[in-house]
Order: C-alpha cells, then sequence, then structure tokens
C-alpha cells in the first residue's frame, strides 16, 4: 500500500515534521543566518555646505595670520623703542663729565636688532620712517643700524659680522652730540656753523 493512500486512510492532510527549538533558537544555532545592523550612507555635504566650510577654515587661517602679525609688530616695536632709548642714553651721557658707554650693553642690544632683521619678520624695517624732529638723531642712529645689517645680511654675512658692522652703524654719530644745538637750529645755518655740523665725524673719533 502506498504512502498516500494510508495518510488518506487516517484522515491527515499532511505530515509536520516535529519542531522541538523555537524559531529564535533555530536561528541561533546557525550562525550563517545573522542579522545585519542597517547603516546609513554618509550624508553628502552640498556645495553650499563645503563653501562654508571652507570659508570658515580660512577666516581661522586669516586670524592666525593676523595674531602672529600682531605679535611681530609689537616686538619689532619694542625692540626697536629700546634701542632709541639706549642710544639716547649714551649720547646725552657724552656731554656729562663720566660718559656711558657700555660695550657689553651695545652688543646685546645690536644681536637683538640682527635677530629681528634675520627672522622671517619685515616689521621692523617699516619702523626707519618713524622718526620725529624730537629724537631724529636716536631714531637716526637705530635707522642706520638697521638698514646696513638688512643689507649686508643680504650678502650672507655672519651674524658676528652682522653685529659688529651694527654697532659701528648705530654709533656712527656720537660725535653729533657736540654740535646738537647747532644741527637743531630751526634756522639756517651760516656756512661757518654748517661747517663746524660737519666736523662730527671728527669728535666722534675722539
Amino acid at each position: 500500500m502506498r504512502i498516500s493512500e494510508i495518510i488518506k486512510k487516517t484522515g491527515l492532510k499532511r505530515i509536520l515534521p516535529e519542531v522541538t527549538e523555537s524559531p529564535s533558537k533555530v536561528v541561533e544555532s546557525h550562525p550563517s543566518i545573522t542579522e545585519e545592523p542597517v547603516t546609513q550612507p554618509p550624508k553628502k555635504l552640498s556645495l553650499k555646505d563645503e563653501k562654508s566650510r571652507g570659508d570658515l577654515v580660512s577666516l581661522r587661517e586669516e586670524k592666525k595670520t593676523e595674531l602672529a602679525n600682531q605679535q611681530d609688530s609689537l616686538f619689532a616695536e619694542q625692540i626697536y623703542g629700546e634701542a632709541i632709548n639706549f642710544i639716547k642714553k649714551i649720547l646725552d651721557s657724552l656731554n656729562k663729565e663720566r660718559p656711558i658707554l657700555d660695550f657689553k650693553l651695545v652688543n646685546q642690544t645690536v644681536k637683538k636688532i640682527v635677530a629681528k632683521v634675520l627672522s622671517t619678520d619685515t616689521q621692523i624695517i617699516f619702523l626707519v620712517n618713524k622718526s620725529t624732529p624730537d629724537n631724529y638723531l636716536y631714531a637716526h642712529s637705530v635707522n642706520v643700524c638697521i638698514l646696513t645689517i638688512k643689507l649686508a645680511s643680504r650678502l650672507s654675512w655672519s651674524e658676528d659680522k652682522l653685529t659688529l658692522l651694527g654697532i659701528c652703524a648705530l654709533l656712527h654719530d656720537v660725535g653729533m652730540i657736540r654740535v646738537l644745538s647747532l644741527a637743531n637750529e630751526s634756522d639756517k645755518l651760516t656756512p661757518q656753523k654748517y661747517e663746524e655740523v660737519k666736523k662730527h665725524p671728527i669728535y666722534g673719533k675722539d
């Protein structure tokens, strides 16, 4: 007798397989059947968003550069001001009984200028146009020192040579202190007074 006929006689329509495990356990017992997490694809930035991000980065870089320039400018002005005050102190003392001429301090002052000129910062070069009538002689001495060092640096001079040259440039007009009253006269100098002013290099040597 066929199996199909036996099934008909028993009244069963179909034979179901015996399930001994819950469906969840069946899934767990088959590691190949796993549920993969649903991941969202990364959101693509629009052209407007990309431009905004680029503008923000550029703004930050500009602010950083601006702050660095401000710091360089303040440092350059500090060195420039210290040099003017220092040469003023020296020149003013030359008319006194005990002049002040400390070459150690002169060397330190010029070394600061050399370091600033050799740096990537150019702020100190722009300060040479800031002299005023009341500090002209002192500013002139510092300006000559700065420009001389700058020119010599383009010749690849060593720092030691630049420092020595800078000292000479800073003190090149010390003789002017002997004729400063004549040089500061508002009226045009007479030929005799002008000849006296022209002697300041000799006075400086003495």
